[in-house]
């Protein structure tokens, strides 16, 4: 259970996160909603999140997990929120824009920081978690 908890349960609902968060505030910053264009963000941030994302997240927590013995629960989610502006910056740049805090790029760090919340407290929780509970 603790393998299937953080090999598949964890990115599916980071993922899942990510994508709601992206679409809350693009609905927000742009005020416009993703209407027709959803199987295409779906998609898109599907791409982006397996092959950037989610290795950029194991990476995180592997690393505090060897570095640290407490306060993991605050360290994971903290971290993978905060290395959202490796993948966001990627993102800009291949799109032509270089700012990393314009209201365009909100829309994207949204996706990495929920989906970073998610997947640090989702690793924490079943590497933790006590089998049989």
């Amino acid at each position: 259970m603790k393998k299937l908890g953080l090999y598949v349960v964890t990115p599916i609902l980071s993922y899942a996160a990510g994508i709601t968060a992206f679409i809350t505030v693009g609905t927000i910053v742009r005020n416009e909603s993703i209407g027709s264009d959803l199987g295409s963000v779906l998609l898109y941030g599907a791409f982006v999140y397996l092959l950037f994302a989610l290795p950029i997240y194991y990476v995180t927590v592997y690393f505090i997990g060897k570095r640290y013995e407490h306060y993991r629960w605050l360290y994971y989610p903290a971290a993978c929120m905060l290395v959202f502006m490796i993948p966001t910056a990627g993102l800009m740049i291949t799109n032509g824009r270089e700012e990393l805090l314009s209201p365009e790029a909100l829309v994207y760090n949204s996706f990495f920081l929920g989906a970073g919340l998610v997947f640090g407290l989702g690793s924490w929780y079943f590497k933790h978690r006590k089998e049989g509970s």
